[in-house]
């Protein structure tokens, strides 16, 4: 959540703006974080998810399957080659998981 801080600072974001998760591990987690948390607790309704490009269409969607609206920055973050070949098919099979069974 730093690295998403960092860039979200340098986009002229306060920190006192930034709320971190730091308890969730898993996507379907982090999403029912914003939901319930920062949607229907904090009553937030800018929302901003900053990921990496191969995670974030994932990330979105959970959120807006949750009738979450948020709005999805991707890193400039790098990875070689091997790795990011490893992480988009990682990314397209979670995300066909998800559509079909809603996990």
């Amino acid at each position: 959540s730093e690295v998403e801080a960092t860039y979200l600072k340098s986009r002229g974001v306060r920190d006192s703006d930034i709320i971190r998760d730091k308890m969730t591990l898993r996507t379907s987690d982090q999403a029912r974080f914003i939901k319930d948390v920062l949607v229907d607790s904090l009553k937030l309704r800018k929302i901003v998810v900053v990921s990496d490009r191969w995670h974030l269409p994932r990330a979105l969607l959970m959120c807006k399957w949750r009738g979450v609206d948020v709005t999805g920055v991707s890193s400039k973050y790098k990875l070689p080659l091997l790795s990011e070949l490893y992480y988009r098919l990682r990314e397209s099979v979670a995300l066909q998981l998800f559509i079909f069974t809603g996990v």
